[in-house]
């Protein structure tokens, strides 16, 4: 529909947004790790990988939560969908039914009313 365009490209950028910066933060992490792991080798001390942990910590919580919240609006999105397509269908449904209801009615009208006895021929046009 037309009218969750524009919060479907919202998910969707939030989305990718979350999931760029997921990949950069874990590609800060190998580097950091390869060089944490050289610096170490050269000096023959043990690496120090709490720093660069603590450093991309909060990128990943921000990446996470982007792509919580950029798949939260589209859940949101396609609840709402959901919800137009279930109206329209009982719509129709309920539409449907009133024209079945009226036919009947009509039909029971006109036996009652007719007066020549010829009760089982119901008229052609309703």
């Amino acid at each position: 529909m037309k009218r969750y365009l524009a919060l479907r490209a919202v998910a969707g950028l939030f989305t990718v947004i979350g999931g760029v910066a997921f990949i950069l933060t874990f590609v800060y992490i190998v580097i950091s790790s390869i060089d944490a792991l050289s610096f170490a080798s050269r000096y023959r001390i043990a690496p120090q990988f709490g720093p660069m942990i603590f450093t991309a910590l909060p990128f990943i919580v921000s990446a996470i939560f982007t792509l919580a919240f950029g798949q939260l609006i589209d859940l949101i999105v396609n609840a709402a969908q959901d919800l137009q397509e279930i109206k329209v269908n009982m719509s129709r449904q309920g539409r449907a039914m009133y024209s079945q209801v009226e036919g009947i009615h009509r039909n029971v009208g006109f036996l009652a009313t007719n007066r020549q006895g010829n009760v089982s021929n119901p008229p052609e046009n309703g």
